[in-house]
C-alpha cells in the first residue's frame, strides 16, 4: 500500500498547496522572529486537519508554506483563514 496518498472508500488523494503570506506593505517585520512563527505554525498544525510540510521566511517580509490537506472535505480557504486568525 502506498502511504503517500490518503485513501477514502472510493478514491485516493494527495492534496498539496503552495501558500504565500505577505506582510502589509511588504515590511520586513518577520526577520528575527522566525522561530516564534515556526512554533506557532506547529501548534496550529497539531490540532488541525492539515499538515505543514515546509515553511520558510524569505526576505523577512513573506512566508512560503507547502501544506498537505489530510481530508478532502477541508477547503484551502478554511486552512488559510485558520492560519491567519491564529498567527495575527
Amino acid at each position: 500500500m502506498d502511504t503517500r496518498f490518503d485513501s477514502l472508500s472510493h478514491a485516493k488523494t494527495r492534496l498539496l498547496f503552495h501558500v504565500v503570506f505577505a506582510t502589509k506593505y511588504r515590511r520586513p517585520c518577520l526577520s528575527g522572529i522566525e522561530h516564534i512563527l515556526y512554533e506557532c505554525l506547529g501548534e496550529i498544525e497539531s490540532f488541525s486537519d492539515f499538515e505543514i510540510i515546509s515553511a520558510s521566511v524569505d526576505a523577512g517580509d513573506h512566508v512560503h508554506m507547502c501544506i498537505r490537506l489530510c481530508k478532502s472535505d477541508v477547503s484551502v480557504g478554511s486552512v488559510v483563514r485558520r492560519i491567519k486568525q491564529i498567527t495575527t
